[in-house]
């Protein structure tokens, strides 16, 4: 059922503000409209986790058989969403700019060596942090 503005004004009334609000009908029908559009493509799509911060509603979205992995904002984001969710499929939204960061990456394949991140790079110094983590690891 959609809600107009004014049925959301009036549900929300009596509420404290601010607050989150979600539409939980909305929110599938989302779901439902890019699987729909993503399903003759044959590709499967990241979750912006990133953008979407709420566990049950990544946990939503992970029971559709379109979304296969995680967008995501920083690399300490990845042991958490490998033993919740048990994702294996990764992209980092910025690039890795410390020796910590990289680290991260390399102990989340050493831990699940099927994982995969995909990392921007946006100058060799970075690449070369990358690999000096890798090679740490033995990845």
């Amino acid at each position: 059922m959609r809600y107009s503005y004014e049925q959301y004004n009036q549900i929300l009334a009596e509420e404290l503000c601010p607050c989150a609000f979600l539409d939980l009908d909305t929110f599938d029908q989302n779901l439902d409209f890019l699987e729909k559009s993503m399903e003759p493509t044959g590709k499967k799509v990241r979750i912006g986790t990133k953008s979407l911060r709420v566990p049950a509603l990544i946990q939503r979205a992970l029971q559709r058989p379109i979304f296969n992995g995680a967008f995501l904002f920083h690399p300490n984001e990845i042991k958490y969403l490998q033993e919740k969710y048990h994702i294996s499929d990764y992209e980092l939204a910025y690039p890795i700019l410390t020796t910590v960061e990289a680290e991260l990456c390399s102990e989340a394949i050493k831990r699940y060596p099927q994982t995969q991140i995909h990392i921007i790079v946006d100058s060799i110094t970075y690449l070369k942090v990358l690999e000096n983590a890798a090679t740490k690891f033995g990845v």
